[in-house]
């Protein structure tokens, strides 16, 4: 578990589109999941691709004023 700050570019209603953690760039491809937490944060589970090709599964807490990445499986 990380639980460390990203930056997060959303799609229109707010789902990720692309994360960016420790300077590295993550697509993602696809939102597995969602759930919404106590409060206004969201968690999703969602499947990334990095600039390299390599694919992977990342766990992400959004609330109104910050993203974090909570787990991430390459």
């Amino acid at each position: 578990m990380y639980d460390e700050p990203i930056s997060a570019e959303t799609r229109v209603g707010g789902h990720p589109a692309a994360i960016t953690w420790r300077g590295r760039r993550m697509h993602v491809r696809q939102v597995l999941s969602v759930w919404q937490m106590p409060g206004d944060a969201r968690l999703y589970r969602v499947g990334v691709t990095t600039a390299d090709g390599a694919a992977g599964m990342a766990e992400i807490v959004a609330s109104p004023d910050t993203w974090r990445l909570r787990r991430y499986w390459a």
